[in-house]
């Protein structure tokens, strides 16, 4: 496991040389942010429940400006937003954007809501899935939830990664892999028809979907 840095409302833990997650695990929620650090920018994907101010823990970090890509407007992920915040926004499915080196790709995947996206950089193999997935009951159950976009957004993102993909989720756990993935886009596929036969919830390894 990544070393542990540091021990307060946020766990913050260095993934890798450039990537920290941000970890509010002393909530049930235990939502995770990232931060990418590069040479004139950094990356925050996500800005947390807004409990504690994520960006007093991000200049401990680092100083540079930060600019911020939300994966979709759920309270836990937005309330660290402040109103001088650069955030930013996606036009189109596949959207690139280069910021200080770092080419970030915009991956439609709607399912646990109609606006979540998840982030690609491609030259790191790094994704970014907020609660398209991570080790938990996935929320399929939402009213705004679309069980059929689900299981066709996490086969999209089967496309884009392999073996060695850093998968950095939105819950649970400061990064995943790829048998995650893979499971979760088969078991959510069973889901669909799980859902018709009045199931509620549908278990795999160390993970389950919720359905209304």
């Amino acid at each position: 496991m990544p070393k542990r840095m540091k021990k307060q409302w946020f766990t913050v833990q260095k993934v890798r040389p450039q990537l920290y997650a941000l970890a509010e695990f002393n909530h049930f929620e235990k939502v995770v942010s990232y931060l990418v650090v590069g040479k004139t920018q950094a990356v925050l994907f996500d800005t947390g429940m807004g409990y504690k101010d994520i960006h007093k823990v991000i200049r401990t970090i680092t100083k540079l400006p930060v600019a911020v890509f939300l994966t979709h407007k759920h309270w836990d992920h937005i309330g660290g937003v402040r109103k001088t915040d650069t955030v930013h926004t996606w036009s189109r499915d596949g959207q690139k954007m280069d910021i200080d080196g770092f080419t970030i790709q915009v991956i439609h995947t709607p399912g646990h809501t109609p606006d979540s996206v998840c982030y690609f950089l491609k030259d790191l193999n790094w994704l970014f899935v907020g609660d398209t997935l991570y080790p938990g009951p996935l929320y399929a159950h939402l009213p705004e939830s679309d069980i059929a976009a689900y299981a066709q957004s996490l086969a999209k993102l089967c496309s884009f990664t392999n073996k060695k993909t850093l998968i950095l989720p939105g819950h649970n756990a400061v990064y995943t892999g790829y048998t995650l993935l893979k499971n979760a886009a088969t078991l959510m596929k069973q889901a669909i028809h799980a859902k018709k036969a009045g199931t509620k919830e549908i278990k795999g390894d160390g993970f389950s979907v919720l359905l209304r």
